[in-house]
């Protein structure tokens, strides 16, 4: 009924709704200058990139590095989106650090945008998408290793706001478009495009008498169809001796020592749980100010998939430990409870504060955006941290050592260990 107002306000003041779309389009850009520019800045050439743009570089020119132990690893690269770039920059001559910039800012504002438009179909409140879009001006850790705004271009930053989109048109209850984004994301971002795919799978489920298990199947189809491409290159290229349950000891030792920030639970840094447990608190705190039935029933459920996504991966990764399971590092899931952590947030901040209850209340609402906008210890704790967890360094290198030199790299020196052939071997789904 509101959405049926809202338009007949705007089929009767076509100017205003114009110029209100239109400031609200200048005010998302002008989160997107904050957030690059100030809060939480971007970078190029670092991290990912290590891998990334030498991917991307011998995509453009097939004959550089031959050799190299890291293009090895651009097979069970799950993504179209590096392929894409290199036909962009061969076909327009844009140089690569351009092209990276003005992808990042459209990826970062579609972020934005995406988060007003969740906002907007949860609770229906300009003041409450605003609020949401002004905590992710300040990008927080969160499990898993990743970021909530990556400061660099990968993979996961572009599809985060495809997904969010996904997101917005299932609250909307357009089922098709909400499947087709989730499956075109895999063509970006496999492992961010499952995670989301498992939670509105989730959500699903209670609403299947609603939605029609006809129309359902209907959805799983359009997916299926949107993921096939790499869906079937996953299927193709797999790495020699990889099983989903079978594991290789050593292989484990390997990706205990480069990926522990990412899929070992156990090595996680401390500080990354307790903030964890903070935004969940202040989440389920914010649920004393649910939106309507059904939507926060799709909240409910994508949270109980991402609990259980935690306990699986604990479950096979630190206990009974399993090659398909440690690949999908499904605790990086994490990140969009902290999309909606927020958004929540946004709204029991502003309905406290507006019906101007108690001190108390007040108090509690005042310190949930401390709660929401958390980053974490001083880097050089980090860095302290990080240092105590590598306790086996040297046995991996020289476990790489014992493979010999390596061949001019993809950075253009020669390197003395083929250390890359290590740490590549979890590349598959970055």
């Amino acid at each position: 009924m509101t959405d049926r107002i809202r338009a007949l306000m705007d089929s009767v003041h076509p100017r205003t709704a114009r110029q209100r779309t239109a400031a609200i389009a200048v005010a998302i850009l002008l989160f997107s200058a904050v957030s690059i520019f100030s809060t939480n800045g971007y970078y190029y050439g670092v991290s990912d990139h290590s891998i990334t743009v030498p991917f991307l570089k011998a995509s453009i020119n097939p004959e550089l590095y031959p050799g190299d132990y890291l293009l090895a690893q651009k097979a069970f690269n799950y993504t179209f989106f590096w392929e894409l770039l290199a036909l962009l920059v061969d076909a327009t001559g844009v140089s690569i650090q351009v092209l990276f910039f003005l992808f990042y800012l459209a990826a970062l504002y579609a972020t934005f945008l995406a988060v007003y438009l969740v906002a907007m179909a949860l609770f229906g409140r300009v003041d409450v998408a605003f609020l949401s879009m002004f905590f992710f001006l300040f990008s927080a850790p969160t499990l898993g290793g990743v970021k909530t705004i990556d400061p660099l271009l990968n993979t996961r930053l572009v599809a985060t706001p495809v997904l969010l989109f996904a997101l917005y048109y299932f609250l909307k209850e357009r089922y098709r478009t909400s499947y087709f984004l989730q499956g075109f994301s895999f063509l970006i971002h496999p492992l961010s495009a499952l995670y989301t795919f498992v939670m509105l799978l989730a959500a699903t489920i209670p609403a299947l008498r609603t939605i029609g298990f006809r129309r359902f199947l209907g959805c799983i189809g359009i997916f299926t169809l949107a993921a096939a491409p790499v869906l079937a290159w996953r299927l193709l290229y797999v790495p020699d001796g990889a099983s989903f349950f079978e594991i290789d000891q050593e292989w484990l030792a390997l990706m205990q020592v480069r990926n522990s920030d990412h899929a070992f639970p156990f090595w996680f840094n401390g500080w990354l749980f307790l903030r964890a447990a903070i935004v969940m608190g202040l989440f389920f705190l914010s649920w004393r100010r649910p939106p309507s039935f059904g939507k926060h029933r799709v909240v409910r459920s994508a949270t109980a998939a991402v609990l259980v996504m935690f306990l699986l991966g604990t479950l096979f990764t630190e206990l009974y430990p399993t090659y398909g399971v440690i690949q999908l590092q499904l605790f990086r899931s994490f990140k969009f409870l902290v999309f909606l952590a927020a958004i929540y947030a946004a709204n029991f901040i502003l309905a406290e504060l507006r019906e101007n209850r108690g001190l108390a209340a007040q108090l509690v609402a005042g310190l949930i955006p401390f709660g929401i906008l958390s980053t974490g210890p001083s880097r050089r704790a980090r860095r302290t941290s990080a240092r105590r967890r590598w306790p086996s360094s040297s046995w991996v290198t020289w476990q790489c050592a014992a493979r010999g030199p390596a061949p001019p790299t993809a950075w253009g020196r020669s390197s003395r260990w083929p250390w890359r052939c290590c740490s590549g071997t979890s590349t598959g789904w970055i």
